[in-house]
């Protein structure tokens, strides 16, 4: 009789074991560090994510960085673009045309995604899913001058974005602990840009050396804009 019991109970173990290895809503795994390498040459950034997994199907992340280039349009009487531009970008709010270029900035963004996998022949967090994002960035961009004619004209812009996405990503394992996730999606951006124009005068006597600001103005502009999206991520599990 004991000899029976001691059999049934075997069975039962390596029945639930299989049924454990084969069920494709398992988890596996309830932790990921990641990073996102295309950022960095993208948008100029060093980040780092951390995804944890909720039940079989659902999962949050948190994503932080830190930035160190950016994306701003610089108005004509810096880069000498034609005013012609201030019709359609962002700077005729500066009262200049303007073009967008990628400068050294100094910030910082967090991004919060919700995850829901829906691929059920696999267990938890590999194969597809989708995932709505959040992302508040704030960016404070490096002064920018010229001087000309004995006047030096400088800009000092700060730049707080939001952005709403939804993304479509399918995440993969390789080697033993680490996986790599391929994504993309659309998203809608509302900005605000914070402009301190300064106007100085130099003095003859020494053409080093600048009066205390002549004048001074301050502009802000609101705009929404469309995204997309496209990137990779490599994770560690854990």
């Amino acid at each position: 009789m004991k000899q029976k019991f001691i059999i049934i109970l075997i069975c039962l173990l390596i029945s639930s074991g299989v049924m454990a290895q084969t069920n494709p809503d398992s988890v596996f795994v309830k932790h990921i560090i990641r990073t996102y390498p295309l950022n960095y040459f993208a948008a100029g950034e060093i980040n780092l994510g951390y995804e944890h997994v909720i039940n079989n199907k659902e999962s949050y992340e948190i994503i932080l960085a830190w930035n160190f280039r950016d994306w701003v349009v610089i108005p004509s009487y810096i880069t000498g673009a034609s005013n012609s531009t201030a019709q359609f970008l962002p700077s005729s709010f500066l009262d200049e045309g303007g073009l967008p270029v990628l400068i050294p900035s100094l910030g910082g963004s967090f991004r919060f995604n919700y995850r829901h996998y829906f691929t059920k022949n696999k267990p938890m967090p590999l194969g597809a899913y989708y995932s709505p994002q959040f992302m508040f960035k704030h960016t404070v961009f490096n002064d920018l001058y010229r001087c000309y004619e004995g006047y030096c004209d400088s800009l000092k812009i700060t730049k707080n974005a939001v952005t709403l996405k939804f993304l479509i990503g399918y995440q993969s394992r390789i080697f033993k602990n680490f996986s790599i996730d391929y994504y993309f999606g659309v998203g809608f951006r509302y900005q605000n840009e914070k402009a301190i124009r300064y106007y100085c005068k130099r003095w003859k006597e020494n053409p080093d050396e600048f009066t205390e600001d002549t004048e001074k103005v301050t502009k802000t502009l609101n705009f929404y804009t469309p995204t997309i999206h496209l990137g990779l991520s490599i994770g560690y599990f854990f």
